[in-house]
Formats: C-alpha cells, structure tokens, sequence
C-alpha cells in the first residue's frame, strides 16, 4: 500500500489504473460530469479483511478509492446509528492502517494520514455523519 498499489480482491489498483481495468457487472458505476465511480456489488478484500469499495476515475485514470468496513458489526442504519459502533469502527480503520502502513505522519480526531509521493491514505471519521471509513487519494 506505501507504494500507491493496492491488491484489491482480483483487482490490481495502482496510480496509473485506467477505467478500462475494472469489469462493471461487479461493480455499479455512475457518470459523473467529473468522470466515473464504481461502486462494489460486494465487499472486495484487502490486506486481510473486506471493505465496501468505491473507486472515483477522472477522464481516464484513478483518482481516488474509498474503503468502508464490511464486517457485519459495523452495519448501521438510522434506526439502529450507534456513537460506540461509529467509534469502534474508526479504531478498526485506524489499526488496519498502523497494522499495514505503520505509524502515520498525522493523527488527529478525525483520523490517521500518510503522504507519499504519489498520494495519500486517510481515515476519517464524522460522528454528525455517522460515517468512518479509508480514503486513498491519487495525485
């Protein structure tokens, strides 16, 4: 992960990965004046464990990834939003990435961040949003 490429179930994710790479009957994609995302139908695996992956493409290449925590005890909806689920949540994203990836750069509240040179790998976490999750930004 430290070097941008990312094994990402059968996919091979990487700066360079154009959107001709990933197979769309796995994935939901939406055009976006921006470019397109693909969501996963399912949670792909990495490093271990599965997330809920969508993948955001400019004109041509990736831009971006976003992670969410598959593992069945963080499911969540409006009826059942827990502060504790959304705190534990954040700890688990956030011990996935010391695990892999080390100490970080930077830690606050929201989150770890590591910079590299050809991007960056964030947690965040946004209680008034109910959401935590991993971001892989690509420059």
């Amino acid at each position: 992960m430290k070097n941008g490429k990312l094994k990402l179930g059968k996919y091979a994710i990487e700066p360079t990965t154009s959107i001709d790479m990933l197979q769309s009957d796995e994935f939901n994609v939406i055009k976006t004046k921006n470019g397109i995302v693909y969501i996963s139908k399912k949670p792909l695996e990495l490093c271990g464990s599965n997330f809920w992956t969508t993948i955001y493409f400019g004109e041509i290449n990736i831009k971006k990834v976003e992670l969410s925590n598959a593992d069945e005890k963080y499911k969540m909806n409006y009826q059942t939003m827990d502060s504790t689920i959304l705190e534990d949540l954040k700890k688990a994203n956030d011990d996935f990435l010391l695990k892999n990836l080390g100490p970080s750069d930077k830690e606050n509240l929201s989150g770890r961040e590591y910079e590299y040179p050809w991007g960056k790998i964030m947690s965040y976490f946004d209680i008034k949003s109910a959401k935590a999750g991993i971001v892989i930004c690509y420059f």
